[in-house]
């Protein structure tokens, strides 16, 4: 009887430890998932603030941990970002997400090499505090889209034909690729750690191994109107990257715009999305989290989130409503 006692008590206790062992790597990964959010209208935001302060509240009680900036080029219009005598009001802003609102990283988006070269590598070089620079240069320029690269359209017309670029996919991606290999070299020569990352829509699988080359982590866009059917819009993407064991880091990219998940976000939190998605994803590959570093979850936009995720609140706050069962 004594044996069987000693034995028994030596199964629960290894149980025990083993339960809260599993609990404690699930929580760790919880707490250093990678939740960002691109800031739009940042120009109207920077300056003030009560703005700013609510903007990065609204970050911190919601879980979010890296903005993303846009609109940077319009900042840069009115407050030159290259000098330092008059990029006090960003350098105070970013400063202020780290140290109070317990943001890790800060990300600059951009749409081209040049402008990382001119504007947002030179503020962060004016810069002395590591507070104060930015941590990530994020590039957005959507080579998938045929009708901004072929003749008239936007990038054609702004960036191909003036560098002498074919208006072809194939011209398009280069463009793409060089100011990614911009990036990195710029990154490369800095003192402070700058992660370099790309937002990408339909990537085809001879481009994949390129896309990886330069990039610390790729912004995989899932527009879609649930979690669930994120992970069937992105799967052959995931899939490309496995097959060549690609070490890069891998973000899932939500909209809350209302044709995507703005509906969504109105009953529902973003831990909740990234569950759904986590769940449906391994019960439909459950090797892919051993061959992919998938574990981050990018929000366009602070303002459409906002805006869908509000009438959330107001369910919350009816008497008798439980919007989370």
């Amino acid at each position: 009887y004594l044996l069987k006692l000693k034995i028994m008590t030596r199964f629960i206790v290894k149980t025990i430890f083993f339960l809260l062992f599993t609990t404690s790597l699930i929580a760790q990964k919880k707490e250093n998932r990678h939740r960002a959010f691109y800031i739009d209208n940042f120009n109207s935001i920077l300056g003030s603030y009560n703005s700013e302060t609510e903007l990065l509240k609204y970050c911190k009680d919601h879980n979010f941990n890296a903005l993303i900036i846009y609109d940077l080029n319009k900042v840069n219009k009115s407050t030159p970002l290259a000098d330092k005598n008059t990029n006090k009001v960003l350098a105070n802003f970013i400063s202020r997400a780290k140290k109070e609102f317990g943001i890790v990283e800060v990300g600059a988006s951009g749409e081209n090499g040049s402008f990382f070269i001119n504007v947002i590598h030179k503020y962060n070089q004016s810069r002395n505090s590591s507070y104060e620079k930015f941590d990530v240069y994020n590039l957005e320029y959507e080579y998938w889209k045929e009708n901004d690269s072929a003749p008239k359209g936007y990038y054609c017309e702004e960036y191909l034909k003036p560098n002498g670029i074919p208006c072809t996919r194939e011209g398009t991606f280069a463009y793409f690729m060089e100011s990614l290999n911009i990036m990195k070299l710029l990154a490369s020569e800095s003192k402070h750690k700058i992660k370099t990352e790309a937002y990408v829509g339909t990537f085809k699988e001879n481009e994949t191994e390129k896309l990886i080359k330069y990039v610390d982590r790729l912004l995989i866009h899932a527009y879609v109107q649930s979690p669930q059917s994120a992970y069937h819009f992105v799967k052959k993407r995931l899939n490309y990257l496995a097959s060549i064991n690609a070490k890069t880091n891998v973000s899932i990219l939500f909209s809350a715009e209302n044709k995507f998940m703005g509906k969504y976000f109105e009953k529902n939190l973003p831990e909740t999305a990234e569950a759904e998605f986590i769940k449906e994803m391994e019960k439909n590959d459950p090797e892919i989290s051993k061959k992919l570093s998938c574990n981050g979850f990018i929000y366009y936009t602070y303002s459409y989130f906002k805006k869908s995720h509000s009438y959330y609140s107001y369910l919350k706050s009816q008497k008798g409503t439980n919007i989370d069962d």
